[in-house]
């Protein structure tokens, strides 16, 4: 169970979980090679976690050139190779025209 205690104004908030003991010294030995406190190793792995999470839902993440090159590839793709041609006519001929 999480337990959120939030104060009215506050700019961060308390939050309580429990985990298991071999959890916890995990995270101490990560907190103290990082040379964190437990605390602020809790909040930076949380928010991490949750960026990552977010980003794995998101698509696709293309560097500028790569975004650039693949954009360009789908407004002129080029000459479709025979066995594309195959599949578009077959697809045309089951479902219909694209």
């Amino acid at each position: 169970m999480v337990q959120v205690i939030d104060s009215p104004g506050a700019t961060r908030v308390r939050v309580a979980t429990e985990i298991p003991q071999e959890t916890l010294v995990l995270v101490q030995q990560a907190a103290d090679r990082a040379g964190q406190s437990l605390s602020d190793f809790f909040a930076t792995a949380i928010g991490h976690a949750a960026r990552q999470a977010l980003d794995d839902q998101a698509g696709i993440s293309l560097l500028p050139e790569a975004e650039q090159a693949f954009v360009a590839l789908l407004l002129n793709p080029g000459v479709l190779s025979p066995a594309m041609e195959r599949a578009r006519d077959r697809h045309e001929r089951l479902i219909g025209p694209l």
